[in-house]
């Protein structure tokens, strides 16, 4: 607040702001000279010049008093200055999962009301299931991470997600980009922001969401076996400038990440029904693949009077012969 003073005492005092990271230096105006500035434990100011150093200070809301006869201690003037340690931060995320098409909002920061989705799971830990290879039924659709900023400024969000095989190296993590932003609005008109402009969740003024929910990450692309997917943000910004974005900070669980489990089931040999000949001098046989099917992501060989390959089991035209057949690679 500005500076206030005793009754018949002519002191001016003044900072160029109110609040201020804890970062660079603030000097005063003030008049008469000669005095002296003192101020509440945790502020680091100069007695002489009253110039304040930001970066040894603590963050609260301090009182500075200027003395100029210290002879006098009843005439002086007082000014409150807010310290800020954080400008900008984040306080909310979460992964979107769709698992045998239910689609499921994993949370991974939060509490109470402003978890993306209060009350669901954590993704940290979770058992994801266990899928067919290829049956693209296990996916990342989505993520999300909830923002402030004071006097700071946020100006971008990403998400990073692996998944490797348990037992192996894991692998580089893959970035996607959060740039769907929802903004915190006043809805019920008393001059405060108080919900985002999605409709989902309370917030405060600058609050922000970052997220986007149109990815389409199959993770069934893969062998048989057991694994994890790991996840973890960044999202860059200012803690001192509104405008300016030089500095990075991670959502990663104190390097640890989030962490969930799924596994790709083993594949059945083929099995396969074959239609007779009404003679052996046409070339009219079919072989079917019964199992596994198609929609697991399975092309198929035969091999014998004819070669070829296809990914519905259905190999017709045939001539009298040996025939095998194979399940190829994944697609």
């Amino acid at each position: 607040m500005p500076a206030t003073e005793p009754a018949g005492c002519t002191v001016n005092l003044s900072y160029p702001a109110t609040s201020s990271c804890l970062s660079g230096s603030l000097s005063p105006t003030f008049s008469p000279a000669g005095g002296v500035f003192t101020a509440t434990t945790g502020l680091s100011i100069d007695a002489t010049t009253g110039v304040i150093n930001l970066a040894a200070s603590t963050a609260t809301t301090h009182t500075i008093t200027y003395t100029p006869n210290i002879a006098d201690p009843s005439c002086f003037a007082t000014f409150d200055l807010t310290t800020i340690s954080n400008g900008f931060g984040a306080f909310a995320s979460a992964t979107a999962i769709s698992a045998n098409s239910t689609n499921t909002v994993y949370n991974t920061t939060g509490s109470g009301a402003d978890e993306i989705n209060p009350g669901g799971p954590n993704l940290n830990n979770s058992n994801l299931g266990s899928f067919d290879p290829n049956s693209g039924q296990l996916k990342i659709f989505g993520g999300e991470i909830k923002t402030f900023k004071n006097i700071g400024n946020v100006c971008s969000a990403n998400m990073y997600y692996r998944v490797y095989k348990v037992g192996d190296a894991p692998g580089a993590f893959t970035q996607v980009n959060l740039t769907t932003i929802s903004e915190c609005v006043d809805t019920d008109t008393n001059g405060t922001p108080d919900t985002f402009d999605d409709g989902l969740g309370p917030c405060s003024p600058n609050d922000q969401k970052w997220k986007d929910y149109t990815f389409n990450i199959d993770l069934t692309q893969r062998c048989v076996g057991n694994y994890q997917l790991e996840v973890y943000y960044d999202y860059t910004g200012s803690g001192c400038s509104s405008s300016q974005c030089n500095e990075t900070k991670l959502i990663n669980n104190a390097g640890n990440n989030y962490i969930a489990s799924f596994s790709i089931n083993d594949v059945a040999a083929p099995t396969a029904s074959v239609s007779a000949q009404p003679t052996c001098l046409l070339a009219t046989g079919t072989i079917t693949v019964t199992a596994p099917t198609a929609s697991q992501g399975i092309s198929y060989t035969i091999t014998g009077n004819t070669t070829a390959t296809n990914t519905t089991g259905i190999f017709s035209g045939l001539s009298t012969g040996d025939y095998d057949v194979t399940h190829g690679t994944y697609k």
